[in-house]
């Protein structure tokens, strides 16, 4: 398919961000303990509906590339900022520091969204996570067995990598800050954003014009600029391996699953993203070897590789650009 390339990319970009905010609305959803930023992207003559969760100190905006492609191809996308980050929610007051108090309120917040923003629209109804959004999206087609038709599944959080450290020695600190009291305070592996340590060599991205699209907005919106983990973040993330590979509706799922795994990752672990593909009753597991953790921020060939792949798997051909 064609993309907005990395030669033309500022151009491209502020073309489709205008195209974009022409059908852009935005409501509030009341969760528990505050209220989310919902996205909404609805074009004429929608044949689909796609929900679409970021990941860990992301936004929905920092998708606008991916949303452009899918609404150009007529599906409508609803893309929430998650708790903890951009417009939703907070509930810790370091502007900085992502928390939350149980890895469920993601997946509850998910299904209100399905429930009360998605309603009963008569369409097919689409999946697509990120990192901890790929947790997110897979804790809630499992949830929900029946009621996407197709998921996909990006670098999902399956997870979460040690970090170098041996796993036992991460566990035994974040377990204990939460035992003590800390489980809102920034973990020891973190630290507050800086754009001067947000480099393209330290990201999890090959594209580096892309990296650079984005950065520029995070400088400019504090909003954006979420970065370091909470002990309690860190410890339900740690949850979340065996909560998915043994959940009781593994068999009962009708979903249609892509899995995109990217080759360089080191931010989750890949084995449990295999283990968990071979469980499902109907998965395909793509590797895009040359990727690191954030495919959709690749340069031009795995960008154009990976989102041939979803359109071909939805079924769906992409609109010409």
């Amino acid at each position: 398919m064609r993309l907005i390339c990395e030669a033309e990319y500022q151009t491209g970009m502020q073309q489709a961000e205008a195209a974009l905010a022409a059908i852009h609305t935005v409501e509030t959803l009341s969760v528990r303990g505050g209220e989310l930023s919902v996205n909404r992207y609805f074009p004429q003559d929608m044949k689909a509906v796609l929900l679409l969760l970021h990941g860990t100190s992301e936004s929905a905006e920092k998708y606008h590339e991916v949303i452009w492609y899918f609404v150009r191809s007529g599906i409508g996308v609803i893309a929430p900022d998650m708790r903890g980050h951009g417009k939703s929610l907070r509930q810790v007051e370091d502007p900085y520091l992502i928390h939350v108090d149980r890895f469920e309120d993601y997946v509850d917040d998910a299904e209100a969204i399905v429930k009360q923003v998605i309603g009963n629209i008569s369409l097919p109804l689409y999946l697509f996570g990120h990192s901890l959004g790929g947790a997110v999206a897979a804790s809630l087609m499992l949830r929900l067995p029946d009621r996407f038709s197709h998921v996909i599944l990006c670098s999902p959080m399956v997870d979460p990598s040690s970090g170098g450290f041996p796993r036992w020695v991460g566990q035994l600190l974040v377990h204990a800050n939460c035992l003590i009291g800390h489980g809102k305070q920034m973990a020891f592996i973190s630290s507050p954003y800086d754009p001067e340590k947000d480099t393209f060599e330290s990201s999890c991205d090959t594209g580096k014009v892309r990296f650079e699209y984005y950065k520029a907005k995070r400088i400019q919106n504090k909003a954006y600029q979420t970065s370091g983990l909470s002990y309690r973040w860190i410890a339900e993330s740690l949850k979340v391996r065996e909560m998915l590979l043994n959940h009781p509706n593994i068999s009962r799922l009708k979903s249609r699953v892509l899995l995109c795994q990217a080759g360089k990752d080191t931010v989750v672990c890949l084995p449990p993203q295999d283990a968990f593909a071979a469980r499902l009753p109907d998965a395909r597991l793509v590797r895009f070897d040359e990727a690191k953790h954030e495919i959709y921020i690749s340069e031009d060939d795995t960008m154009e590789r990976f989102m041939s792949e979803i359109f071909r798997f939805l079924g769906v051909q992409p609109a010409d650009l």
